[in-house]
């Protein structure tokens, strides 16, 4: 039985907010745009739940000491090794494996944390930043922001270095 699981934090269940609730929240905290990344993810992944997701209160509350967030739920994935699991990872063909168990109807974490978010139970931000591959991301926007990342660092790194050499 082979196992990946992680625990993704949980939302308060005092101040968490439907979508429609934290639009006015997140307006109050003026973060407009954290609520506006959570709605396009919601309308991205699971346009049919937009009712029963609820995100964390951006100010928290005194139960979650002000996180939006209290304890932690378990997400994972399970394969029970079979012989024709063995096949494909004799033949190191894990494209054709991970084909193969979508095609069983194997539930990945990835569907997992989506069944927790559309629960309510989980935000969708924070799942985003715990699970890997949750939003799907092109590889040319994720080249452009590493580039982006790499050339901050270097104007950083320029900036010390000049003012170093002033002294």
């Amino acid at each position: 039985l082979f196992t990946h699981q992680k625990l993704v934090r949980k939302l308060c269940p005092h101040c968490a907010l439907t979508l429609d609730e934290a639009k006015a929240a997140y307006d109050h905290h003026d973060e407009q745009a954290a609520y506006q990344t959570k709605l396009t993810q919601v309308s991205t992944l699971l346009p049919e739940a937009h009712h029963q997701v609820r995100v964390k209160h951006p100010a928290g509350c005194k139960h979650c000491r002000q996180t939006g967030e209290s304890g932690r739920l378990l997400v994972l994935e399970l394969i029970a090794i079979e012989d024709a699991d063995r096949e494909f990872i004799k033949a190191q063909d894990y494209l054709g494996w991970s084909r193969y168990l979508q095609a069983q109807g194997w539930p990945d974490i990835r569907r997992h944390t989506l069944h927790r978010i559309a629960l309510g139970q989980v935000d969708i931000a924070s799942a985003s930043e715990q699970v890997d591959g949750l939003m799907p991301v092109s590889s040319q926007s994720l080249y452009q922001q590493i580039g982006q990342e790499m050339d901050e660092q270097a104007n950083a790194d320029q900036t010390e270095v000049s003012h170093v050499g002033v002294s």
